[in-house]
């Protein structure tokens, strides 16, 4: 889906919540916050380390408030050659539905 192109961008620094979905290959769902309880994950864009898969900190900076990608990450871009045991085996390619609900900026916010 395409945002509105007035729509904030997630811009490095800022402070994204994200509505997502993590499949391994075999359809394995990992997390999936648009159905049951899991909320929405807030992530530092452009973060050192990371707070996310490679594949998030490429797509997000290029993202707008409103906008949903499909992301088919392979493992270099998921977890890595290690994975994340025992919930990701090692070497596994991912597959992440993001969508940005918000972005806030903590430098400019008087919140």
């Amino acid at each position: 889906r395409e945002p509105l192109p007035t729509a904030a961008r997630a811009s490095a620094g800022v402070y994204a919540t994200v509505r997502f979905r993590a499949a391994l290959a075999d359809g394995t769902v990992l997390h999936d916050s648009w159905e049951g309880e899991a909320p929405p994950l807030q992530v530092r864009v452009g973060a050192e380390p990371s707070d996310a898969a490679l594949g998030w900190d490429l797509a997000l900076p290029r993202m707008r408030v409103g906008q949903q990608v499909r992301l088919e990450c392979g493992p270099s871009y998921a977890y890595g050659d290690a994975g994340a045991p025992p919930l990701i085996p090692p070497s596994s390619p991912v597959t992440f539905e993001l969508e940005l609900l918000s972005v806030r900026d903590l430098m400019s916010s008087h919140n």
